[in-house]
């Protein structure tokens, strides 16, 4: 409401316009606010890993999960046991996690598996059901890969070989590979599968049909030795690399840290 008032001047009336005061405004919530400045905000969600939530997860520079030969059964990476049993040139240096390299030299090398005249043989299993494109093979004394077969993958994984082997991806008289090169195994995308749409509601323990074929458990690889070949010949494998992608993985993490932990 506005106020007019006529004020008496020698010079005659003037009018003045007086505005009430308004009501006060209302108080602050000190409480809230302070509970405002010293209550962080909740954290955004972490994003979800590439590849979770399709039904799989590409993977790169992988090693096995899984090591048998013939002086070994089947051991994993990260069983209790492991480190006690990783013995100079054994086939679970393989698996070994974090290892460093072998000298840049063609020399023996005790972080490399020893091939033997008795143990020419190596199987390398996965923990979960993959899709091989690559598999990458170093010799660091001498050279005999001779065949790679895949073994079909079968759940749950126990190491088993008979009645599981399926397609060869390499099978030579002779290995060319020269010492210290990284020998490339490429397995094409129609007969890796890899490429195939993954349905949603399948699992490791039951493939969807369509995916059967195609999933592998592990490799195997055949060495062959030269006829005159001495005690130090070897070979030696420095490693077993892969590329590909898992099918429905327990734990999505074992691939996706694949670049650091090989």
């Amino acid at each position: 409401m506005l106020l007019l008032l006529t004020l008496p001047f020698i010079t005659g009336h003037h009018w003045f316009v007086f505005d009430p005061p308004g009501p006060h405004p209302p108080q602050a919530n000190l409480a809230a606010v302070s509970r405002a400045q010293v209550e962080p905000s909740p954290p955004n969600p972490a994003p979800s890993p590439t590849g979770t939530g399709r039904g799989f997860v590409k993977f790169s520079n992988l090693s096995a999960h899984g090591v048998s030969d013939a002086s070994t059964p089947l051991i994993w990476y990260d069983g209790a046991d492991f480190r006690e049993q990783l013995a100079p040139k054994s086939a679970l240096q393989l698996i070994s996690r974090g290892k460093p390299d072998c000298p840049r030299k063609c020399a023996i090398c005790d972080l490399a598996w020893k091939v033997e005249r008795n143990n020419l043989q190596v199987a390398l299993f996965f923990r979960d059901p993959v899709q091989l494109s690559h598999i990458f093979i170093k010799q660091v004394k001498n050279s005999g890969v001779s065949k790679v077969q895949l073994i079909k993958w079968t759940y749950p994984p126990q190491g088993r070989i008979d009645g599981l082997l399926g397609r060869s991806v390499l099978n030579v008289s002779e290995d060319g590979t020269v010492c210290l090169a990284v020998q490339t195994v490429r397995i094409p995308p129609k007969k890796s599968g890899i490429n195939r749409p993954v349905p949603a509601d399948g699992s490791r323990e039951a493939l969807p049909p369509q995916l059967t074929l195609s999933a592998v458990g592990g490799v195997l690889i055949t060495m062959k030795q030269a006829p005159n070949a001495g005690d130090i010949y070897g070979p030696f494998v420095e490693y077993v690399r892969f590329s590909g992608r898992v099918l429905y993985p327990s734990d999505p993490s074992l691939y996706l840290r694949t670049a650091a932990q090989r």
